[in-house]
C-alpha cells in the first residue's frame, strides 16, 4: 500500500489552527501523525509499515479558508509560497504530509 495524509503535527496545523487546509472535509476524514498511522496500519493487518515526511503545497488553502479570498492550494500564492513552506517544514524537522508505505500478505 502506498498511502499520503495530511500531517496533523505539522507546523502548519499549529499555525493555521482550525483553517489548516489538511483538516478540510470531506477530502479528510481522519488525521494522523506518524504513531497514529503506523498504529492504524498495523491493526489493518500491514506489515512493515515506514512513514517518512513529504511535502505538498497547503498555505493557499490554508489561507483561503482563514480569509475567505479565492486561492487554493495550486492557485499563484499557493504555489509561490510552496517553496517557503517546505523551508519552514525542514527549519521545524517535520513535513505538511505523511507518506506511508507497507505490505499485507494473506
Amino acid at each position: 500500500m502506498f498511502i499520503e495524509v495530511p500531517n496533523r503535527h505539522s507546523i502548519w496545523a499549529r499555525l493555521f489552527g482550525r483553517y489548516y487546509s489538511g483538516y478540510y472535509l470531506p477530502r479528510h476524514l481522519f488525521h494522523f501523525d506518524r504513531v497514529s498511522l503506523v498504529g492504524v496500519l498495523e491493526r489493518a493487518g500491514f506489515r512493515h509499515p515506514a512513514v517518512r515526511f513529504a511535502h505538498h503545497p497547503m498555505m493557499g488553502g490554508s489561507l483561503r479558508y482563514m480569509t475567505g479570498m479565492g486561492s487554493g492550494n495550486t492557485s499563484l500564492v499557493g504555489l509561490a509560497g510552496y517553496p517557503f513552506q517546505i523551508g519552514l517544514d525542514v527549519l521545524c524537522r517535520g513535513s505538511t504530509t505523511l507518506l506511508a508505505t507497507a505490505t499485507r500478505h494473506d
